[in-house]
């Protein structure tokens, strides 16, 4: 009677095994997520270039920051990256870092500053390989409302290829079910 069970189970544990390859194989042929297993349960793990907007609106650090107000207006977008010549990351210019040039230039009576006078440097930033729960966890823990995509470079800067928004990761999570 347990040679029959043990027959039955190993049976089964191969039928398994097979279900798990072909699902994996139909998974990564569509470019749809990243498998791996962990203590014998499959999971799948979305990452940052899974979900990631491609074509951002960007502003350079020397453009006035009533261009850029004009720039935020214009794409209904809550806050851009700033970019280098070079398109490496620089800084993050929100609707609030704008807010601060309108009561500078009133309460001073002072021409307008530009971008890099206002910006955001201390950045968090995440490379296309970041995998959607990190991303969650992040946005749990800080007030931000997008993540600067980044491959690294050699200055330490990165270079921009990207942005994940809260929205973007809700979707995965949607799609993942």
């Amino acid at each position: 009677m347990l040679a029959s069970r043990v027959r039955r189970f190993k049976v089964n544990s191969v039928r398994l095994a097979w279900v798990a390859r072909i699902l994996l194989l139909e998974l990564v042929e569509n470019d749809r997520a990243v498998p791996f297993i962990m203590g014998g349960d499959m999971q799948l793990v979305c990452t940052a270039k899974d979900y990631m907007a491609r074509e951002l609106v960007t502003v350079h650090p020397e453009t006035d920051a009533y261009d850029a107000i004009l720039l935020l207006l214009k794409h209904q977008i809550s806050g851009m990256p700033v970019v280098d010549d070079h398109g490496d990351l620089v800084g993050i210019l929100s609707e609030r870092d704008c807010l601060k040039t309108l009561v500078q230039a009133q309460y001073y009576e002072s021409p307008t500053a530009s971008v890099r006078e206002l910006m955001s440097t201390d950045l968090q930033t995440i490379t296309p390989d970041t995998d959607i729960l990190q991303i969650a966890k992040l946005f749990l823990e800080n007030a931000f409302r997008r993540l600067p995509v980044v491959e690294p470079t050699e200055d330490g800067n990165g270079h921009l290829i990207g942005q994940i928004s809260r929205r973007d990761v809700l979707r995965a999570v949607r799609e993942a079910r």
